[in-house]
């Protein structure tokens, strides 16, 4: 009977000290992604006349039941539009220089009991622009070491990697700065595109600088990731206006990137995403636990 005992206290010891790892989930149903990006207090981002458009994106479970919705305010008085998501681009009708938009989006996901969610963005209309044909030069951060969080199809979402890192900015040419707000950005490496998705669920959102990485440990069979040698990189930047097919182009540059640039040991930052947690060592009562149990079991050996 009290070997019965003792071996329930181990049993109870032992699942709270080595809990296994939690799996991934699916993000839920997410409330959908504008560009411009814009928060609550932020000043409104402008968007010039003659490209009156945002751009919108749906991630996360299936979506149903979507109603997108334009007020326009003019001169004080507000107008309502039943606007149309065409691939991906909102165009904002009858727009003019001096208007205010809110665009706004309301979704379901009804297939899991989910929704509604909703989300908006606000912006200013802007003066009539030429549609620019430069997009800048490119710049290079110096090489670092640090880890970086890549997609894991093990049972997390996301797991780390020592790496070299660069980061790839750009001075922005004069003609397409009234563009800004609304360009969205690819990156090609040796002729590939980039895609430096650190979670299996988040999807990748290029910003206007780039994270170019080298891994400098061997990574484990379930990590994905774009797999570059050390050495020699030629990069490229493009970014696209909503509702152009071109993308405007940046110059190519060519980047060292090695584990040995700068430092011998990443610096660590903390997880982004969907990160799980690894098993957990011992809490102080599993632990106490776990002692109690062993000295009173070897007590009564000696015994």
């Amino acid at each position: 009977m009290k070997y019965a005992f003792f071996s329930t206290i181990i049993l109870f010891a032992i699942i709270t000290v080595a809990r296994p790892a939690p799996a991934c989930s699916p993000p839920g149903c997410m409330p959908a992604v504008f560009w411009p990006h814009w928060e609550e207090g932020q000043d409104l981002p402008s968007v010039p006349e003659n490209l009156a458009r945002v751009w919108i994106r749906y991630w996360g479970l299936g979506i149903d039941g979507a109603t997108l919705a334009g007020i326009r305010l003019r001169n004080g008085q507000e107008t309502t539009f039943e606007l149309q998501n065409e691939e991906g681009v909102v165009a904002l009708p009858e727009a003019q220089e001096g208007d205010e938009w809110t665009v706004e989006e309301e979704h379901s996901c009804p297939q899991y009991g989910m929704g509604p969610v909703s989300s908006r963005v606000r912006l200013r209309i802007g003066a009539a622009e030429p549609l620019p044909a430069a997009l800048g030069v490119l710049r290079a951060s110096p090489v670092r070491r640090e880890e970086v969080g890549v997609k894991d199809y093990s049972g997390p979402c996301s797991s780390r990697i020592d790496a070299a890192v660069v980061d790839v900015s750009i001075d922005f040419a004069e003609e397409i700065l009234p563009y800004r707000a609304i360009l969205r950005y690819e990156t090609t490496v040796d002729g590939e595109v980039w895609d430096g998705t650190s979670s299996i669920v988040i999807p990748y959102d290029e910003g206007e600088t780039a994270r170019i990485f080298v891994a400098c440990q061997e990574p484990t069979e379930f990590q994905d990731f774009p797999r570059l040698a050390e050495g020699t990189h030629v990069i490229r930047r493009m970014a696209y206006l909503p509702g152009v097919a071109e993308p405007i182009a940046s110059d190519e540059i060519s980047v060292d990137i090695r584990c040995d640039a700068i430092n011998p040991e990443p610096s660590r930052k903390k997880s982004s995403g969907c990160q799980a947690s690894p098993a957990r060592p011992a809490s102080g009562p599993a632990l106490f636990l776990l002692l109690l149990a062993w000295g009173l079991f070897s007590r009564r050996r000696i015994a």
